[in-house]
């Protein structure tokens, strides 16, 4: 996190907060319970207001929600004390969580305190000055709102004034306070803002760990997990919020947004037919329909939608990206790409905008589009998506060497996420760098969340590049994948077959073992070429042609494979004449 502390205001803060009047510094769980008595006597009112503002420091939605309605009901607001608690309640939970239900007027300002102030100053991003005779660890908190104005659109880099002292202040108060929740989303904020996501990430899921409540958070995740193009994750966050607050327009159009970028038109089909039916004249929500039209490929509906609507409301942003992408689907390439030029000029601060844009421009299939996306300002993000489809367009070609850099910008970019891991396994492999195969393969396997799949490279791994040891390591894993019969699929449990006869000498079991794989998976590419070569081995040259046509077939791009054919096939010719492709028999 990009902030210092500020020489004598670091001193004063620490001086302020070791005053008697923060006795309590940290509590045992986020909800601490509080005596329930049915009146609280005169005497017992500050021990129980003591109690309410350590839940008040808490700051979680379910903490301050129980402060004001356990003022309400021991009728705590009758005292100057619970009218002043009372205000910072209310005023901290409509700040900080606005979707919460909230009560319909603000409550009035309690006389003589500093708190309208504070508020006042901080909700308009202006970090204000703690007045030392009031300082206490809630109105230090108060102060940490200004981040609340910290940008979230990644074309604005105006941090408030005052933004790295409140993120100093909130940093502070979290080690104060363990347990504390909305100064950890706070610190989010700022690191977001300063382009910091990996750090902002990380604050935003240590306030969940602390309160899953605090749905802010999940907000804010599924925005980042959206501006990185991972939008079937930011599709769950954001399903997830629309489930516990239905109804909110902005959060159904963001859920539907990511929907649609993800291609889950299913499901963005549901959503919008609802939203239509509720909000049948509001332009943003049907102007959604034809792009949903055109990824359903429907594509006639979509331009005669895309005409209609538009004479009525005229060019939105969703109706220029339906008619883009219809362009596409026409073979209208450059058309489409100078439509897109053309919004992104008038809607390039929109993300979702900016989604579909990046994604019809890597659909237009060229290469030189998704360099350009790389190169361009999306505010400290870089393109997933165009990076994914770089490197896979550079393995499709061959080019490995391209295609290891592109792996290594998705590491930096996004973590090393499996499917970036499986990438690294083929990769390493074909430049013949035995031990990153294995590396990679071993932290791909290692994931709580690896599928068999991910186990057999490690295994293929270890037994095309793995010492002796290892290779004995691949043959027991092979073993132990095999028993969990109930768990393979025939493609998993073919591989496994082929990779069991890599490990066995003896030639009659080898075939054996081939021909059962072959009956899990008749696709099976290495155990086809693996059986033709036995054959060939043993100068059985009519039952190798039949494999090596089997395999050829399935890669007719392998250069190898197609001249061990016409080996075969040569021999055949000056032994027996012409041959053709005849039956493949297992039984052979």
């Amino acid at each position: 996190m990009r902030v210092r502390l500020l020489g004598k205001s670091g001193f004063y803060f620490w001086a302020v907060l070791s005053l008697p009047l923060l006795f309590v510094v940290s509590c045992q769980s986020s909800s601490p319970s509080v005596r329930n008595t049915a009146s609280v006597p005169p005497d017992g009112r500050e021990e129980l207001l003591d109690q309410l503002r350590q839940q008040v420091r808490i700051a979680s939605p379910d903490s301050l929600r129980a402060v004001l309605s356990r003022i309400r009901t021991e009728g705590l607001d009758r005292s100057s004390a619970g009218v002043e608690l009372f205000y910072i309640t209310d005023r901290l939970y409509r700040a900080a969580y606005p979707m919460e239900e909230q009560q319909a007027s603000l409550p009035a300002e309690p006389e003589n305190s500093d708190f309208p102030r504070l508020f006042s100053e901080a909700l308009s991003g202006a970090y204000p000055v703690v007045d030392e005779a009031h300082a206490s660890f809630i109105s230090l908190m108060v102060s940490t709102l200004s981040l609340l104005k910290a940008p979230v659109s990644y074309q604005d880099s105006s941090m408030p004034e005052g933004g790295e002292r409140a993120a100093v202040t909130a940093e502070q108060l979290i080690k104060l306070n363990s347990e504390t929740v909305l100064p950890r989303y706070l610190l989010g904020r700022y690191e977001e803002a300063n382009k910091e996501f990996d750090k902002a990430e990380s604050y935003y899921r240590a306030t969940l760990e602390k309160d899953a409540g605090c749905y802010p958070a999940s907000e804010a995740l599924g925005r980042i997990a959206f501006s990185r193009g991972e939008y079937e994750i930011s599709a769950g966050y954001r399903r997830d919020l629309l489930q516990r607050f239905p109804g909110q327009l902005i959060l159904e159009l963001q859920t539907l947004e990511s929907y649609l970028a993800a291609g889950m038109v299913e499901d963005a089909d549901i959503l919008l037919a609802d939203m239509i039916r509720r909000y049948p004249d509001n332009a943003v929500v049907v102007c959604k329909r034809p792009l949903l039209l055109e990824l359903y490929g429907r594509y006639e509906q979509s331009s005669r939608l895309a005409d209609a609507l538009e004479r009525s409301y005229g060019e939105t942003q969703d109706l220029l990206l339906a008619r883009a992408r219809l362009l596409l689907q026409r073979n209208k390439n450059e058309d489409a790409i100078k439509l897109l030029a053309e919004g992104k000029d008038r809607y390039g601060t929109d993300p979702f905008f900016n989604a579909m844009y990046e994604l019809t421009l890597l659909e237009s299939g060229s290469a030189d589009t998704a360099r350009q996306l790389l190169d361009e300002n999306r505010g400290g993000q870089t393109s997933i998506a165009a990076l994914v489809a770089l490197l896979k367009q550079a393995m499709e070609q061959g080019q490995w060497q391209a295609a290891d850099g592109y792996l290594t910008a998705l590491f930096r970019a996004n973590g090393r996420k499996a499917e970036y891991l499986r990438f690294g396994v083929q990769i390493a492999s074909a430049l013949g760098k035995g031990t990153v195969a294995i590396t990679y393969a071993r932290e791909l396997s290692a994931k709580d969340d690896a599928l068999v799949g991910d186990r057999l490279l490690l295994a293929q791994s270890l037994l095309s590049f793995g010492t002796a040891g290892e290779q004995r390591e691949a043959s027991g894993l092979i073993e132990t994948l095999l028993a969990k019969e109930g768990t393979l699929n025939s493609g998993d449990r073919s591989r496994l077959l082929y990779l069991k006869s890599v490990v066995t000498d003896n030639p009659s079991q080898k075939l054996d073992l081939l021909r059962s794989a072959l009956l899990e998976d008749l696709q099976n590419f290495d155990a086809l070429l693996a059986i033709a070569r036995l054959y060939r081995e043993r100068g059985e040259l009519k039952k190798a042609y039949r494999y090596f046509s089997q395999a050829a077939a399935l890669r007719p791009e392998d250069l190898t494979v197609a001249g061990e054919l016409e080996e075969v096939e040569t021999k055949l010719g000056e032994a027996d004449g012409p041959v053709g492709y005849g039956m493949l028999r297992f039984g052979e």
